[in-house]
């Protein structure tokens, strides 16, 4: 019903080293209510933020949590889940997101019945999973409601009912386009990709490309690397727009400079034939070395202190390696 990206040790180096220095955060003296602190958060909490910046964030979220603040916990619990800025912890994450969910928090609720779903601290159930999504469904989560309308359409946990599926997709493209008519939001971005994808297959809407291309666009100029994908993917196949290589290797660069392992196999692929009219074994080279550098680092909770720290050492000279040689023959990276 869902998938995770872990970020292990290797995104945190290469991070460190390809993601663009961002503004410093305002010196203004941080307010002390939980809602205020929250509110900030929110404000600092966009895709693409620099480590400086997620780490003001996290910190400012850890705050708010323990004035009281359950949509605070719900994103701890989220971000702890994912290893977003924080150590990967599923204990300590589904603490967090069943204290947020207790709350009624909907993102609790809906990253819950992913957990379960997945096998995430939790023994897999389809069943269970099917029942937080509902809860969260009913709290207004889009995402919940997409979730369940697949597991309707595939007959995960529940019965297969087309008539439902459609009922629930329909849904969350009521709630996406609600959300999307508030005020901006850090989910914002993440929002358009999902209303993007109901257009891009047609689920509760009548397919529409050209509509998906645009949602996906907003997407990615906002830094969703998701966002960035799609679009690169609908010109290089010419869906909703001509196509155009160019186009996709631009966006496939932006969405791989953020250590996307899509994106990266998808630019090594095209470099490493002339399908595309793109072969450059430089190129391919590059791309390739770079997210076999990202799996070598891989995801081991077991790994010790010392040899982790060897690795990052030795992941941060070949990857700056590889990126000086790109750099100098092709004048930037994304």
């Amino acid at each position: 019903m869902g998938s995770r990206r872990r970020l292990g040790v290797g995104c945190v180096v290469l991070s460190l080293l390809f993601v663009a220095t961002g503004r410093e955060a305002s010196a203004e003296a941080a307010p002390s209510s939980a809602a205020a602190l929250y509110a900030q958060a929110l404000a600092l909490d966009q895709p693409g933020a620099d480590t400086a910046t997620v780490a003001r964030v996290v910190g400012l979220y850890r705050q708010a949590s323990a004035l009281g603040s359950a949509a605070a916990t719900a994103e701890l619990g989220i971000r702890t889940m994912y290893g977003d800025g924080v150590v990967e912890d599923e204990p300590r994450a589904l603490a967090l997101l069943r204290e947020a969910a207790a709350a009624g928090m909907g993102a609790a609720l809906r990253e819950l019945g992913k957990a379960y779903a997945n096998g995430w601290g939790v023994e897999e159930d389809d069943e269970v999973a099917a029942d937080w999504f509902r809860r969260a469904a009913r709290q207004g989560d889009g995402e919940a409601a997409v979730a369940l309308g697949e597991a309707a359409l595939d007959g995960v946990g529940m019965p297969a009912d087309t008539r439902a599926a459609d009922g629930w997709f329909v849904t969350a493209r009521e709630l996406f386009e609600r959300e999307l008519a508030a005020p901006p939001s850090p989910s914002r971005a993440q929002t358009l990709v999902q209303l993007a994808l109901l257009y891009d297959e047609g689920h509760g809407v009548r397919e529409d490309n050209v509509k998906a291309l645009g949602l996906y666009l907003q997407a990615a100029e906002m830094g969703s690397v998701e966002g960035q994908s799609s679009v690169a993917l609908m010109h290089l196949y010419g869906e909703g727009t001509r196509q155009d290589t160019a186009q996709a290797v631009r966006w496939l660069r932006r969405a791989a400079a953020r250590d996307d392992s899509d994106a990266m196999d998808t630019l090594a692929e095209i470099y490493m034939s002339d399908e595309y009219g793109s072969e450059d074994h430089a190129a391919y080279l590059y791309w390739s070395s770079r997210k076999e550098l990202l799996e070598q680092a891989g995801d081991d909770p077991d790994l010790p202190a010392a040899e982790e720290r060897r690795l990052e050492a030795e992941l941060r000279k070949q990857v700056a390696s590889l990126e000086a040689a790109y750099v100098s023959r092709y004048g930037r990276l994304d």
